[in-house]
Order: structure tokens, then C-alpha cells, then sequence
């Protein structure tokens, strides 16, 4: 399989991970507001691995770090290596 292709695969992966991390900030943040006005305990329904909201915030952070750092290894990669110049 052509390397360029790859590359530009697994960054498409990562800006899907980057949009579904933003995603479960933005819902778990609407829970801790919530929860934060009423006095009644809120749990984020649509979560996938927990239902504590600020368990999920944290982990939204956590798939952001992960895949910006890989994005920014892949750029790093392609600016520093020769291969990726044309002649």
C-alpha cells in the first residue's frame, strides 16, 4: 500500500477522534452544568464507557492529546524526512 496513503488515512482517523473527543467534552460538560443547578445527581445517557461526567470530560481530553499527538507525529515525520519532497 502507497505510504501516503496511510499517512493520510490514520490522520483521517485522528480528526474523527479529535471531533468524537470534542463530542463527549461537549456532552459531559452540559452535565456538570446541569448537575451543578439542581440538586439532583445527572448522568451522561449517551456515554459510551461511563456514565460520570466528569469521567467522560476527562476522557474526551485524553482521545484529543492521543490523536493530535499523532497528527503532529505524521507532520513532523513528513517535514523531516526527504523522501516526501518532490523532485
Amino acid at each position: 500500500m502507497n505510504e501516503r496513503f496511510v499517512k493520510a488515512f490514520i490522520a483521517a482517523i485522528c480528526l474523527s477522534m479529535i471531533t468524537f473527543g470534542l463530542w463527549t467534552i461537549d456532552i459531559s460538560v452540559s452535565a456538570i452544568q446541569i448537575s451543578s443547578m439542581t440538586p439532583l445527581q445527572v448522568e451522561v445517557t449517551s456515554g459510551w464507557w461511563t456514565r460520570d461526567p466528569v469521567l467522560q470530560y476527562h476522557i474526551g481530553l485524553y482521545i484529543i492529546q492521543i490523536a493530535a499527538l499523532i497528527m503532529a507525529a505524521i507532520t513532523f515525520y513528513e517535514i523531516t524526512n526527504n523522501t516526501g519532497r518532490r523532485k
